[in-house]
C-alpha cells in the first residue's frame, strides 16, 4: 500500500532487502547485532524490527510501463 501510495505521489520506491538480512546474518554468525542498532533507531524501538525497508525519492526520469497481461488472460471461464 506504501508503495502505490508513493508513486500515486509521483515518489519512486526500491525495496531494500538486504539491511534486514544482514539483521538475521549476524544473529545467525553470533555477531554483535550493529545492523540490528542501526534499524532500531528508525523504528525508534529496540523491541519492534522492521519487516521491509524502501529508497524512495523523487525520479529525474519516468519509468518505462511495465508489461501487462490482458485481463482475460486471468480471468476464470
Amino acid at each position: 500500500r506504501i508503495h502505490l501510495w508513493a508513486t500515486a505521489q509521483g515518489i519512486a520506491m526500491q525495496p531494500l532487502n538486504q539491511p534486514l538480512e544482514m539483521v538475521d546474518r549476524e544473529e545467525l554468525l553470533g555477531l554483535p547485532p550493529a545492523t540490528a542498532r542501526r534499524l532500531a533507531g528508525f523504528v525508534g524501538d529496540p523491541a519492534r524490527r522492521p519487516t521491509m525497508s524502501f529508497r524512495a525519492g523523487y525520479p529525474l526520469l519516468a519509468a518505462k510501463r511495465s508489461p501487462r497481461r490482458p485481463l482475460e488472460w486471468c480471468l476464470l471461464s
